[in-house]
């Protein structure tokens, strides 16, 4: 059952980096929303949650680690080992963890679980509202209905890009990533990294990656806190981006809370629920 004494929140990556940077800075008399937020998270207010997606995309976020994350989604049977994540990056969990941070398991279909590179432990979140089974369906409900902000965003890209290099099905990469099967998307994606033609640096090319990566991410997150059946969904942003890239853009917000009963608030309405 939820607990009536407070409500239950999923963070996107962006708040839960506001929230920790405040850790250091709770006894200081400088405050503003987000140490209102840790506030009400350590008097029980708030249940705080992250996403699984998110959790990976924090993990993996360095340049180098976003060519090998699409390596992995472009493998299937042949993926590549996964790199082991920083310490930096395993602080920033423990330290979430630790004020109380319950990880929400991912949709079945992003392909890998944090479990296999990270240990947990009694970190994940309890199924509060619906059973397993349930909880898979209403996650895949919402992940088919916004598809196209998510894994076949990129595959589009890689394609463009293959085209844009000329590139065929005939053709294969002869380096590390020549594991990967022929898959053409992903082709295209190393073409562009090793001799950039459509963008205009690789620093370009690692920033538009990102950004898919970052948008398919929080969708999946979105759909975890769905699938959960969760409070609300905390992020600051909100109306940024266009309506085909985004979940959090105004009309797919909309189709959020329409559909789905997904409430999003930023961190400002948050701290003034209670």
């Amino acid at each position: 059952m939820m607990s009536e004494a407070g409500i239950h929140v999923t963070f996107d990556r962006n708040v839960c980096n506001a929230i920790r940077s405040r850790l250091r800075k709770e006894k200081s008399s400088d405050k503003d929303v987000y140490t209102e937020i840790l506030a009400q998270i350590r008097a029980g207010t708030i249940y705080p949650y992250l996403s699984e997606a998110t959790l990976t995309f924090e993990l993996f976020c360095p340049e180098e680690r976003l060519l090998i994350l699409a390596a992995y989604f472009a493998c299937a049977a042949e993926r590549p080992k996964l790199p082991q994540p920083s310490a930096k990056a395993e602080q920033w969990v423990r330290d979430l963890l630790a004020i109380g941070f319950r990880v929400l398991r991912g949709p079945p279909r992003i392909g890998l679980s944090s479990s296999s590179f990270i240990n947990l432990n009694q970190g994940w979140a309890e199924d509060l509202r619906f059973p397993l089974e349930k909880r898979q369906e209403r996650a895949t409900n919402l992940i088919e209905r916004f598809e196209h902000l998510g894994r076949s965003r990129l595959e589009r890209w890689g394609n463009e890009l293959a085209k844009a290099h000329g590139l065929d099905r005939a053709i294969h990469q002869k380096d590390y990533w020549s594991q990967c099967p022929k898959i053409l998307w992903f082709e295209g994606l190393m073409a562009e990294y090793q001799k950039p033609r459509c963008c205009s640096s690789q620093k370009d090319f690692f920033g538009k990656l990102r950004k898919i990566f970052s948008d398919w991410f929080d969708l999946d997150a979105v759909a975890s806190h769905y699938s959960y059946g969760l409070d609300y969904f905390c992020t600051d942003e909100t109306g940024r981006g266009t309506v085909g890239d985004t979940i959090f853009h105004p009309e797919n917000l909309k189709i959020l809370e329409r559909e789905f009963n997904v409430r999003v608030v930023s961190a400002e309405e948050l701290s003034r629920l209670r």
